[in-house]
This record gives C-alpha cells, structure tokens and sequence, in this order.
C-alpha cells in the first residue's frame, strides 16, 4: 500500500508541474513575476534544454514553495501562474498527511517521525515505528488527490472559460462532492439528451 501512497504524492506532483509549465508556455508574461525573475540557473545548462525542460527546471527552483507543506507548497508553483485559491480542508489535511507519509517511506525508511505525526489526519502512527498504510488511506489518499485536481481543474475554467467561481472539491468516504461542470452551452451533457 505504500508505493500507492507514494504514487498518488508523485501524481498530484506531476499534474501541478505541468500546469505550471503549460500556464507558462500559452502565456509568456507569466515569466515576469518576481519568483521566476530571481531563480539562478546555470546558463549553459539552461540553454541546453527545450522550452519545457527550462520551464520544469524552474519549478524546481522556484523558492515560494521551499519550507511550505501541502497543499500550499503546491499551490506556490499554482500561485505563479494565476491559479491559486482555496482547498477544501479535509483535502488539504489529506494532502498533508500524504506528503508526510511519502517522505517517512522514502526518506525515513518507513519510520515515523513528528513531521509525520503532526501530519496526521486519520492514519494511525507512532513515532519510531514501522508507517503501516492501510487501504482505507490509499482510498482517502486516492479522493484527496482526485478532489484536489478538480479544484485546479475548476480554476483553469474560470480562466479560459469564463466559468463562475465554484467551492473547491471535497469528498467524503464514498466519493467525491462538487459542483457539476456545466457543458460550454450550460446545457444538458450528451448522456442526458
């Protein structure tokens, strides 16, 4: 269960570095905030690289998010290009706990600590010991970055779309809670016609 764990944490990673890098590339003017302007690269090295390679190097570099825990080191790449906004506070508090989870497997060899314990949401752990992850918490795991991706996703709506500003996705132990993503014309979707 824990390689879940840490897979669902290199997801909701992944899906924030390429919107970043995808706000990026369709909007150029969003690389002249102060937080882009000040990261240092070696300039052979980032020559070197394609457009979105250099684009990934400075999410990697960016300093907003350094120190921060989820989901707000996460949403310190969002900020940058616009997208920032709230989180529902079980999935932030999810996202936490996933974070800290994935750095004890990782990083700690399995073992909690009190990053780890501060962390928690809902998983049991004790420090020094062995991090058990059960499969109700790879499935509150599984919600919390699916809810979280929603929320981004209603974001990028009101940007390109023009979509009213919704509440960000919740979920509760049988699935996800949002509001309907209304086809462009605000009618019914082709399932309901």
């Amino acid at each position: 269960m824990g390689r879940l764990a840490i897979g669902f944490w290199i997801a909701v990673e992944a899906l924030v570095e390429d919107i970043f890098v995808l706000r990026l590339e369709l909007e150029p003017a969003l690389l002249s905030d102060e937080r882009l302007t000040n990261v240092r690269v070696p300039l052979a090295q980032f020559q070197a690289l394609r457009n979105d390679e250099r684009l990934r190097l400075l999410a990697s570099r960016v300093d907003a998010s350094r120190g921060k825990s989820a989901p707000a080191s996460l949403g310190a790449l969002l900020d940058i290009v616009g997208l920032s906004g709230r989180v529902d506070e079980r999935v932030a508090r999810t996202l936490r706990e996933l974070e800290q989870v994935r750095n004890a497997l990782l990083h700690r060899n399995g073992v909690a600590d009190a990053r780890l314990l501060d962390a928690l949401y809902e998983l049991d752990a004790t420090i020094g010991e062995e991090v058990k992850v059960v499969v109700e918490a790879v499935l509150r795991y599984s919600r919390a970055v699916t809810a979280y991706g929603m929320t981004i996703a209603q974001r990028l709506r009101v940007v390109y779309e023009g979509a009213a500003q919704a509440e960000p996705v919740t979920f509760t132990d049988e699935g996800l809670e949002a509001e309907e993503f209304p086809d462009d014309d605000g009618g019914e979707g082709p399932e309901n016609q």
